[in-house]
């Protein structure tokens, strides 16, 4: 596997996998039309696509604010199961600390999100416990390194 940046090229797939049911409902995110839907990239976010075997699997988004980066996720139903998830992490995390300077990781979980957080822990991060999403729903906070 191998992430590469995301284009303008990528737009249509990102907005599918965007609104896909499931991401919306882990992330707490409203459909949203294509015509309103916008990347956005600059000097502290990056959008990266993760390419396994030539074929585009998910995406990752990375947020950086001071010395900690945000990671967010995105795995292709159609491959969801297959363990590329932690693979994505591992990779995500690597760019992070490696291009964006990032000293610490973070992501926010939804505690019913065992999947997710299943890949998180395989990947080697930890749990930094349980928090608010602001939206009245708990979510693990997970921590890398």
């Amino acid at each position: 596997m191998k992430l590469i940046p995301a284009t303008q090229d990528d737009q249509y797939r990102l907005w599918q996998w965007r609104n896909d049911p499931a991401y919306r409902r882990y992330c707490d995110l409203k459909l949203i039309s294509f015509e309103a839907f916008h990347i956005i990239d600059g000097e502290n976010n990056a959008i990266l696509i993760a390419d396994f075997d030539n074929s585009k699997v998910g995406f990752i988004l990375l947020s950086k604010k001071d010395d900690i980066c945000e990671i967010n996720l995105c795995v292709d139903r159609e491959r969801r199961g297959d363990g590329l998830g932690t693979s994505m992490i591992g990779l995500g995390s690597e760019y992070a600390m490696q291009n964006m300077q990032a000293k610490s990781l973070v992501a926010y979980i939804h505690t019913e999100n065992y999947k997710a957080l299943f890949a998180f822990d395989k990947a080697r991060w930890r749990d930094g416990g349980t928090v608010d999403n602001g939206k009245g729903r708990e979510c693990v906070r997970m921590i890398y390194p």
